[in-house]
């Protein structure tokens, strides 16, 4: 986006920020946002209940939103703005360098595991020699929540219980009374990777537990576990 005052490009802000808006919708993001090449950011959406979407975009100083919900014809009308993000996280600015690659990592957000990416956005420019080069215009930040659809269906992949921690407690899972773990134990790589025996209200199983990280440092754990008394059943042939 160019710095030209607002009033010149309102339009096609209202028409990108709406997209986005849209595109979150369908994909079921809590946050998608978009930032430029300095790290400021353009344009946003932010999932306030099942069906209702925040949107818009920032032009220093003001936060111009919007509100959406699905099945709803788009209220044009309905731009507001203001200074502060009332009610929702909105970060105005990306600290750090700008990702020029692809990442993805697993985010503890308020006790739940939440899968978090950083996707740069490139286009084609002109360099001094009128030759196409390819450049990058900024990057697009996504976080979405890891619910029990994603838990149910590496069940039937593995056939195993599966639990999600959210640091060393429980997020979600099928076993609820196996509710915490030590985490600090997953920063030992050969400990990750080892089978433990727990006991679960009398019932010992087998887990696997795979550690999950984000940004900073370990964020949670997936547990696969088995019931000993499978593991033990006697297979005749």
């Amino acid at each position: 986006f160019s710095d030209s005052p607002l009033s010149m490009t309102e339009s096609s802000y209202h028409k990108a920020s709406a997209i986005i808006m849209k595109k979150a919708m369908a994909t079921e993001f809590n946050h998608l946002t978009v930032y430029d090449i300095s790290g400021n950011l353009q344009m946003f959406a932010h999932r306030q209940t099942p069906d209702s979407y925040k949107f818009g975009f920032y032009k220093s100083p003001a936060i111009h939103l919007n509100v959406s919900k699905k099945g709803e014809p788009l209220d044009e009308g309905g731009w507001s703005s203001t200074e502060a993000s009332d009610g929702f996280e909105l970060d105005l600015k990306l600290d750090g360098a700008m990702p020029d690659k692809e990442q993805l990592f697993i985010r503890n957000k308020a006790g739940i595991l939440c899968v978090e990416a950083i996707i740069p956005v490139f286009g084609t420019d002109y360099d001094d020699d009128d030759n196409l080069i390819s450049v990058q215009y900024g990057v697009v930040h996504g976080l979405k929540e890891i619910d029990s659809a994603f838990m149910e269906r590496l069940h039937l992949l593995t056939g195993m219980s599966v639990n999600l921690f959210a640091g060393s407690t429980l997020s979600m899972g099928q076993i609820d009374s196996y509710n915490a773990i030590e985490l600090n134990n997953l920063e030992n790589d050969d400990l990750a990777k080892q089978t433990i025996k727990v006991s679960v209200q009398g019932e010992t199983f087998y887990a696997k537990l795979l550690p999950t990280k984000s940004q900073t440092g370990l964020s949670g754990a997936v547990a696969m576990l088995q019931s000993n008394d499978i593991v033990n059943f006697p297979v005749v042939f």
